[in-house]
């Protein structure tokens, strides 16, 4: 009891600092001070206390409603499409969707401190990456190639990769949200190689995707959702769905990035973390050798990704 009473005032501590320091109109130190101070708080704390105490006590505070002027933040805690890290909030952290015009002054400049955290970064990065191992793959083949994107969201890597119709066959992509594909079909219908599944992930799991064979298979953010077993049962079915000389890219956001407990609290956007050994792990069921399995870090550090290459024979 002492334990948790003495957290409950150090968090106390921490979120009249920062309500604090933005009521002196100081952005920047008043969610570095925050983002900061809650990683440190709960690092040791059970993940049951933060999504239950600390999250309430986050947002019992005056701090909150600071914090939900800002449009990332509201529109993850508000989840109005059911769900944590949809492709809008996706698309607000790519700076393709612009804050509404309502929206206070205080508000625009929280957004600019989460647009430009490490996270955030991160999320960018990856878009620009996918797209370059697009093109990579593509020049690898040299031939068009066939990709297969799971949990497609937007498919916005397909906006940042230069004459795709030179380089792609066939593009398909599955995802749940039946929003998403008419976001996809509204701005991509347009080039012929694209197919649309509109199918969660269990279309694959069920193994409806059999037989069907690509140079490239990636999904951008499922994994942060997926549990060890679904995980590693994922990876096995999407193995088998690569050519010989395939490619498969797995991101995964990394445990102990600093942003995660004012996501957990403020956003309500709780993510399944991983490192290095973890992803290793999920590969179990593949029975592949160490060395054929690599992995590596954006340079934000925030995010781990695994890339497979299926052998030739």
């Amino acid at each position: 009891m002492t334990n948790r009473k003495n957290s409950t005032l150090r968090l106390n501590e921490v979120l009249d600092q920062s309500y604090h320091l933005l009521q002196q109109e100081m952005f920047k130190e008043g969610y570095t001070h925050l983002v900061s101070q809650l990683d440190k708080l709960t690092r040791d704390l059970p993940q049951s206390t933060i999504d239950t105490t600390i999250r309430e006590e986050c947002l019992q505070h005056p701090l909150a409603k600071v914090f939900l002027q800002e449009p990332i933040t509201k529109h993850s805690y508000q989840k109005p499409r059911g769900y944590s890290g949809d492709a809008v909030l996706i698309d607000y952290l790519y700076g393709l969707k612009a804050y509404p015009a309502s929206i206070s002054y205080v508000g625009r400049e929280l957004h600019h401190q989460l647009s430009n955290a490490g996270s955030s970064r991160a999320v960018r990065w990856r878009v620009h990456h996918i797209a370059s191992l697009i093109s990579s793959a593509s020049e690898k083949a040299n031939q068009k190639i066939d990709i297969f994107s799971v949990a497609s969201g937007h498919l916005r890597e397909l906006a940042y990769l230069e004459d795709a119709e030179s380089k792609i066959n066939r593009l398909v992509c599955l995802d749940q949200d039946d929003q998403c594909n008419e976001e996809v079909r509204a701005n991509y219908n347009h080039h012929a190689f694209l197919e649309i599944i509109d199918q969660s992930i269990n279309h694959v799991l069920k193994r409806k995707m059999e037989g069907q064979a690509f140079n490239l298979v990636y999904s951008t953010g499922l994994f942060d959702y997926l549990n060890d077993k679904v995980a590693s049962r994922m990876l096995e079915i999407l193995y088998g769905n690569l050519k010989p000389g395939g490619t498969m890219i797995i991101p995964n956001f990394l445990k102990g990035i600093p942003e995660k407990a004012y996501m957990e609290t403020f956003m309500k956007w709780n993510l399944i973390y991983r490192d290095e050994e973890d992803m290793v792990r999920l590969c179990a069921p593949l029975n592949l050798p160490v060395h054929k399995i690599k992995l590596y870090r954006d340079p934000m550090e925030r995010v781990v990704y695994l890339k497979i290459e299926k052998p030739r024979s």
